[in-house]
């Protein structure tokens, strides 16, 4: 089945792009880098995928996504408290900086001996061509390792003209 948007498109004709975690090596200094091509994963659509940069194809208002699950590990060190968080930036080279667009943030008690915790967040953002996106995690060494379990994307719903 097809959802039905504006303009007499179906989502199966949206230009879309969707990344999973890299098992290995999933961090790129700051960056977390992302699987494009293999088991779900998929890069179509004008989008291009580079050392985790998601380049933003055309201009337009864009769904933007992300989910990561963390889960406890043995040798965790940990107080009291354990803060979660991942976000998602816009980097445009007439930006000084880079522009924080979605953050999802949780706290966890270090008393919990095994634990999971899933952070989604979503939205909708106009988005200029050529722009990047890129994400952080505040633990990626928690990140686990199932494409069903950690994502990223972004999908085009409607194309704007200048």
């Amino acid at each position: 089945p097809s959802l039905s948007l504006d303009e007499g498109r179906t989502a199966d004709s949206i230009d879309r792009d969707e990344l999973e975690n890299k098992p290995r090596n999933n961090f790129n200094g700051k960056y977390l880098e992302w699987e494009r091509l293999a088991g779900r994963a998929f890069c179509n659509g004008g989008f291009n995928y580079s050392s985790g940069n998601l380049m933003v194809p055309r201009l337009g208002i864009y769904r933007v996504f992300l989910q990561i699950t963390y889960e406890s590990k043995n040798n965790l060190e940990c107080d009291e408290e354990l803060r979660l968080s991942n976000s998602v930036f816009l980097i445009r080279d007439d930006y000084k900086t880079h522009v924080p667009l979605l953050s999802s943030v949780d706290t966890l008690s270090c008393s919990m001996k095994q634990w999971s915790k899933t952070l989604y967040t979503a939205g909708l953002f106009s988005l200029e061509a050529d722009s990047r996106l890129q994400v952080t995690s505040s633990h990626p060494s928690l990140i686990v390792e199932s494409e069903s379990k950690v994502f990223f994307g972004a999908e085009l719903l409607f194309a704007l003209s200048h």
